[in-house]
């Protein structure tokens, strides 16, 4: 077991179910997931990401305030004569951070920091907060001045690691995650993350063999299953693939990356409807995903259903606007459907960076309001691997 109560150590690791504290593919978190993000004196272990008893389960839906208003952090003077009343406030600031109160933690950590600024622990969980609550940027300078302060902290560590594999950072997101899987040679997040970090390398084995190793102490580790199968799914392994991500999803109670994966090899197995339903339930875990929208509209295509192409598409693309392969498959899909002209205004507005006019979404609006019956999908279309869709080329 981890051991408890030093400074050095105390940081926490994902549960086995892929939750991370710290590095997620988006930063909608759950409760729980908030939950298992703060470190504790009373011992996560980060061999295998497990809480003993001592951790409570957060509640199922956070309040946006806490139910005992925290306790008054003590002065600097009281600080200096009281060490015992800044772990209490700060342990305070830790259970606010599981039930799900990362407002009021972060306030909380702030204020122990401008009394005692050399507390790592609280240094590095404030950048947890920060992480959780999207303000990447805070968050990795609050983890960066944690590592200045220990270089050996397994918080920030594992939460700069992250942040900087999201930034495509890979060299010192690599440096890191090799650092905190030396200290941690048991455990399978640190080794995931590494292979995380390494995943991109034209040569993955790096990447394969940390996943692997992962694997051997954890053989049920989402997070390692699904990045196992997509190395696989690049090196067109699909039936080692589809194991792996089919394990991921029996893993706890399935991610979203986890079901979103297995769709990613069934697409590329030729199995459309299977691949659909399972996009679907990815979906409906973390409903505001663009990717998965994309992904959809793409397979839509694939199959014939181009109205279906076309509503996907243009979902994700008002979720996200700027969002460039949303808007390359809403003109895919409109070109499909005969709207060229559309199609080309939307990928010439987009790459000059100009609002797309308003006749375009009079054009969308008239496919997508237009009753049509159910489309049959084929059940299996040729072998081909997922990828971006392809948009009509800018006139020139």
């Amino acid at each position: 077991p981890w051991p408890a109560k030093t400074d050095r150590q105390t940081g926490s690791t994902p549960d086995r179910e892929g939750k991370r504290s710290f590095a997620m593919t988006t930063v909608d978190m759950s409760t729980t997931e908030v939950a298992r993000a703060a470190d504790s004196a009373t011992g996560t272990c980060p061999s295998n990401g497990r809480t003993d008893t001592a951790h409570r389960q957060a509640p199922d839906t956070p309040s946006t305030t806490l139910a005992t208003p925290l306790p008054p952090v003590p002065s600097l003077e009281n600080v200096r004569r009281s060490q015992e009343e800044v772990e209490e406030a700060y342990l305070q600031a830790i259970e606010a951070m599981r039930a799900g109160q990362l407002e009021d933690a972060a306030a909380q950590l702030r204020k122990i920091l401008f009394a005692h600024p050399d507390h790592t622990r609280a240094r590095a969980n404030l950048g947890n907060c920060q992480f959780l609550l999207g303000d990447l940027i805070s968050a990795e300078a609050a983890f960066r001045a944690a590592l200045a302060e220990d270089t050996d902290n397994l918080n920030a560590l594992y939460g700069l690691a992250s942040i900087l594999i999201r930034q495509g950072n890979l060299d010192e997101a690599q440096s890191l995650a090799a650092q905190l899987s030396a200290l941690l040679p048991d455990s399978a997040p640190a080794l995931t993350l590494l292979g995380d970090a390494t995943a991109d390398d034209p040569r993955p084995g790096t990447a394969i063999a940390a996943y692997r190793a992962a694997l051997r102490i954890d053989d049920a580790y989402a997070p390692a299953l699904t990045g196992l199968s997509r190395l696989m799914l690049k090196r067109s392994r699909l039936e080692e693939a589809r194991d792996l991500a089919e394990r991921a999803t029996l893993a706890g109670a399935g991610t979203p990356e986890a079901f979103t994966c297995l769709a990613d090899v069934l697409a590329a197995q030729g199995d459309l409807v299977a691949a659909r339903n399972t996009y679907e339930t990815s979906l409906r875990l973390q409903p505001g995903d663009a990717g998965v929208k994309v992904r959809l509209s793409v397979l839509a295509r694939k199959a014939g259903d181009l109205r279906s192409a076309l509503r996907h598409a243009d979902d994700a693309w008002t979720d996200q606007t700027g969002n460039r392969e949303a808007g390359n498959a809403v003109g895919a899909a409109l070109a499909a459907l005969g709207e060229r002209l559309a199609a080309r205004e939307i990928l010439t507005a987009m790459a000059n960076g100009r609002p797309v006019p308003d006749w375009v979404r009079d054009v969308i609006e008239k496919h997508r309001t237009v009753a049509m019956p159910d489309l049959v999908w084929s059940p299996h279309a040729p072998l081909q691997t997922p990828s971006a869709p392809a948009a009509p080329a800018a006139e020139t």
